[in-house]
């Protein structure tokens, strides 16, 4: 290994320093793979699937080191409208009957018309 790694910060995990031994092995047994050694193949092969498993271990330490860190989060809500929010969204609301006649409205899409005046009342003037 690089003597340089040794002085770095580490989460130590023990997973972890078992793949970067496991990582030299296998960079070894790939050099006498490339030679012709047929056994240097199904080491390489068994070591990977070592360091798959440790892989997964590795991720459940580190979870675990995570929230045992972060304090849980309160949550609060907060009506940032106040009260003539809930005024204005009243006055908004569009009637059901007609202004002018007092007739049930009929809805074509979105446009309210009334069955005697139409659309009169509503329109700007």
């Amino acid at each position: 290994m690089n003597p340089n790694l040794d002085t770095l910060p580490s989460l130590g995990i023990e997973a972890l320093d078992k793949i970067y031994g496991l990582i030299d092995e296998i960079r070894a047994d790939e050099v006498h793979a490339a030679k012709g050694v047929k056994v240097a193949h199904t080491r390489v092969r068994v070591k990977l699937a070592k360091v798959a498993n440790l892989c997964t271990d590795a991720r459940k330490a580190i979870l675990a080191k995570t929230k045992t860190k972060e304090e849980p989060m309160e949550k609060y809500g907060v009506d940032e409208k106040g009260e003539e929010a809930g005024e204005k969204a009243a006055a908004e609301i569009k009637p059901v009957t007609c202004p002018k006649c007092g007739s049930a409205l009929e809805k074509h899409g979105e446009v309210s018309l009334c069955p005697k005046c139409g659309s009169e009342p509503f329109e700007q003037k």
